[in-house]
């Protein structure tokens, strides 16, 4: 019975490990293929949404941020393995923007300043 428990923890020990270096193997040769920090799809969403803010659609805007998030989350891995400063302080900036879109209250001046000052960053 010891055996069969040793033998147990041995193969969860060795398979934590397996999963750790093959993660870091995955997320380096992600990271030296694209090394780049291209935030162009991003601002691309986030001009979208602007221009649906700036026209009181509203409504649309905060269906469009939905892209933006998704492909956010995406990528984020990939981007925060390049710079881990740089995607705090966009990810800290579109969560601002997806917070104003998703309120209660939406208010289109607070929704454009955020988006505005979003893009200053993705540029």
């Amino acid at each position: 019975m010891i055996q069969v428990i040793a033998v147990a923890c041995i193969f969860v020990i060795a398979s934590g490990v397996g999963y750790t270096l093959r993660q870091n193997s995955l997320v380096n040769a992600a990271v030296s293929e694209n090394a780049s920090f291209d935030t162009a799809s991003f601002a691309a969403i986030e001009e979208d949404v602007l221009t649906f803010v700036n026209s009181g659609n509203l409504g649309e805007a905060k269906n469009r941020v939905k892209d933006l998030e998704t492909a956010w989350d995406k990528d984020a891995a990939r981007l925060k393995a390049i710079d881990k400063t740089k995607w705090t302080e966009i990810d800290t900036s579109i969560d601002l923007v997806l917070k104003q879109l998703r309120a209660k209250n939406q208010n289109a001046e607070t929704c454009k300043s955020a988006l505005e000052a979003s893009l200053v960053l993705l540029q």
